[in-house]
Parts: structure tokens; sequence; C-alpha cells
């Protein structure tokens, strides 16, 4: 349980990388901390598209889902063209991103059902992203008008969080109820 597990390279706060030591307990503790916050079980199936290096992938969308009882679905990289139809194939329920990613999905480049108009509107109805309950978003503030729009076009909400790769990623997150504080880090 103290035994290194993951050591990665981080330059938060000087620019110059430093090594950072996590234990398989910190990796454990995070997961138990995001499965209860986010109500994850094992009906969950989490999209990692982040890269693997960072521990926003590590964490947050491989060993939650482990951790929950769940899946993961592990995407060499994100695209919008493709996202939708992975969500839709394998019943994605959530997925960890930024918020470049969600102007990216907005921006309606993503393939519809057969005769359909690519109206990212349309998706609402679209029973693809009926299984998708959440995004969750970091690295940065998602702008205002982009979390309305992602939510309004999509119908998924999008829960915000701040973590750090010194504290195994997420240190707080909005909730996702009626708590919820858009433009907010969330509750620590």
């Amino acid at each position: 349980f103290d035994d290194v597990s993951v050591m990665l390279y981080t330059s938060g706060t000087t620019g110059k990388p430093k090594s950072c030591l996590l234990t398989h307990g910190n990796l454990i503790a995070n997961a138990r901390q995001i499965t209860e916050w986010m109500s994850f079980g094992p009906e969950d199936r989490l999209l990692s598209v982040m890269p693997l290096f960072h521990m926003n992938a590590v964490t947050v969308t491989t060993m939650t889902a482990l951790y929950c009882g769940g899946s993961t679905v592990v995407s060499p990289k994100f695209s919008a063209s493709r996202f939708w139809d992975i969500v839709e194939r394998y019943k994605i329920t959530s997925f960890g991103s930024v918020a470049t990613m969600l102007s990216m999905l907005l921006s309606g480049k993503s393939p519809m059902v057969s005769g359909q108009r690519d109206d990212p509107r349309s998706r609402l109805q679209d029973p693809r992203s009926r299984s998708l309950r959440f995004a969750m978003c970091g690295s940065a503030p998602v702008p205002a008008e982009t979390l309305k729009r992602f939510e309004d076009t999509f119908g998924v909400l999008v829960i915000e969080g701040y973590g750090l790769s010194e504290s195994t990623c997420r240190s707080t997150f909005n909730p996702p109820n009626q708590n919820r504080r858009p433009g907010s880090r969330g509750l620590p």
C-alpha cells in the first residue's frame, strides 16, 4: 500500500520538471473519493481520451473505473469526429476532458444518425448519447458559455474539478447534483 506505484514528472510550480512519487494507497484513495463523489458503480463505463502519461487518465478514468467495478475504454487520442460513435458503441457513461475538447465537440464535426444533418442540437434526440451522464472537466476553468452550450446542446452535465499531480489528480469536484455551481472548482 505504501510502495511507489507511479513516478511522473510535473512542472506546475517551477516550470522545471520534477519527479512526483505516488503510492498504491494514493491511487486507491483518489479512485475511492472520485467513485463516491460521482456515484460510480459497476454499470459505469468511463472513456479515457487524455494521454496516459497524465494523472487524469490514470486516476479519473482508469483507476476509478476499476475501483468501482465498472470498465474503461481507452481511446488512442481524442477525436471529435469519432467521439459520439465511441460513446454509442461502448455505452460510455462519463469521460475526462478539458474545455477545448468540449468546444471541439460543439463545433458539430461528429457524424450523425444516417440521414440527419451534422447538427449537434439533434443529439438531444440521438439515442447514441443517452448513456452519457456527464463530462468531468479539469486542467483549466470551463468558460461559462461553453459549459452552458455543451449542457444545452447535448443534455450532458459538465462537472468541473481541480487537482494536482502531487495530490493524485482530483482534489475537488463540483457535485453532480443541485449543489453544483458552474464556474467553481467544487467543494473541498
